[in-house]
């Protein structure tokens, strides 16, 4: 398993807790984090749980895997930004909420690498990923949370 953690810094040495904790993304959930730090975002996917009623009302016209929905507003941010994903060790993190994929550590962490990620937009959409733009993402957070897909709902205010 391999755990990252993104930001617009490319120069990060060495990540030191904050509120006691440092975070990381599971791979498997790392398209999560393929946005400017601050840009609300609602990602849903289907699991093994979601119901027929659900996968028909929310993927009936894509053959995306997982739906990932922006704010309108984001979208010339998104153009712009250059992430960094900085792969940290696996072995120094414990599971905080699988569904989401978060891990977290009480430890200063040291990177293992780092990688620069630019045009987001393309890397989103070639990983079965459908992008949403949206002028608005409360009513969607609303039907989301009362359904049966996973869910992350990201720095929605």
């Amino acid at each position: 398993m391999k755990l990252y953690h993104f930001s617009e810094n490319p120069n990060i040495r060495q990540f030191t807790p904050r509120d006691g904790k440092v975070w990381a993304i599971s791979e498997d959930k790392e398209v999560h984090y393929y946005f400017p730090r601050d840009c609300p975002r609602i990602c849903y996917w289907i699991t093994s749980d979601t119901t027929k009623q659900d996968k028909q009302q929310f993927f009936a016209f894509t053959n995306a895997t997982k739906i990932i929905s922006i704010k309108a507003n984001w979208l010339e941010k998104m153009r712009e930004t250059i992430l960094y994903r900085y792969e940290l060790p696996a072995n120094m993190f414990t599971s905080m909420d699988q569904n989401a994929g978060y891990y977290i550590a009480s430890q200063k962490i040291e990177p293992l690498q780092m990688k620069p990620i630019d045009h987001l937009l393309e890397r989103i959409v070639l990983q079965n990923v459908a992008m949403h733009i949206q002028p608005s993402l409360h009513s969607l957070a609303d039907a989301v949370i009362c359904s049966s897909l996973g869910f992350s709902i990201i720095r929605l205010r």
